[in-house]
Parts: C-alpha cells; sequence; structure tokens
C-alpha cells in the first residue's frame, strides 16, 4: 500500500515528529505509527488515512542486513516516539487502523470495511470513505 498525505497535513507532522533529536537516532522506525493518528487530530472532519493499493517491481538486488544490531536500534527508535507525550494521542488512534488492516490483503481490508458499515459486495468501495 501507498499512504497520501495532505500537503499541508505533511507540513504540520514532520515539523512535530522529525524533531532534530529524532532524526539525530539510527533507524527511522516510528513515524508510521502516528500519521493516521496525527490526520484524525489536524482534521477531524476528513479521513485519518488513505491507503492506495500499489503493485510495484523491487530490482534493488542490494539486502539489509536485519540482524539483532538492526532492530536494536529500530527498537530504541520506537522507544523514543513512545516515550513522547505530544504523540500518545496520536499512536492510540493510530493502532485501531493498524490492529484493523495490519497483515490482511486487499480483500481482507475491503471485506472488513463493508462488514463495519453494513455494505452488500454490491455496493461500490473506496478505500478512501
Amino acid at each position: 500500500f501507498f499512504t497520501l498525505f495532505d500537503a499541508k497535513f505533511a507540513h504540520y507532522f514532520f515539523q512535530l515528529a522529525l524533531t532534530p533529536a529524532f532524526v539525530q537516532q539510527e533507524s527511522s522506525w516510528g513515524p508510521d505509527y502516528l500519521w493516521c493518528g496525527a490526520a484524525k487530530v489536524w482534521d477531524c472532519h476528513r479521513p485519518g488515512c488513505y491507503l492506495v493499493p500499489l503493485v510495484s517491481s523491487h530490482e534493488d538486488t542490494r539486502q539489509m542486513m536485519k540482524d539483532k544490531r538492526f532492530s536494536d536500534k529500530g527498537e530504541k527508535s520506537l522507544q523514543y516516539v513512545f516515550r513522547q507525550p505530544i504523540f500518545q494521542h496520536w499512536i492510540k488512534d493510530s493502532q485501531k487502523w493498524s490492529h484493523f488492516i495490519g497483515g490482511k490483503n486487499l480483500h481482507q481490508i475491503e471485506h472488513g470495511c463493508r462488514s463495519l458499515l453494513g455494505s452488500s459486495e454490491a455496493d461500490p468501495f473506496c478505500l478512501q470513505t
């Protein structure tokens, strides 16, 4: 999936999330736990997340070494994000969405959304609603 951001929201979000202390860390883990909740706070009258199904071909043959050191750096970055008071509300809201779609394919997500909305398979479906 590809995530879409409103440009004004992205400006707001990245100014708060990408602090000098965060940027100096050795990992970039964390902001993906925040943006849906941050978008909801920024404008509660709009959907917090837009996901676009995307097919891509990745031909980069280089591999990241995902060893213990890689995981430790990522966990340290996550701990920093989770400790920041401003992010607590964002994390809670984002986790609701993450639990709903995490590890599911597009068909499963569509089925779950239809169930929540009470719509049938014959009704049009859009991930933006």
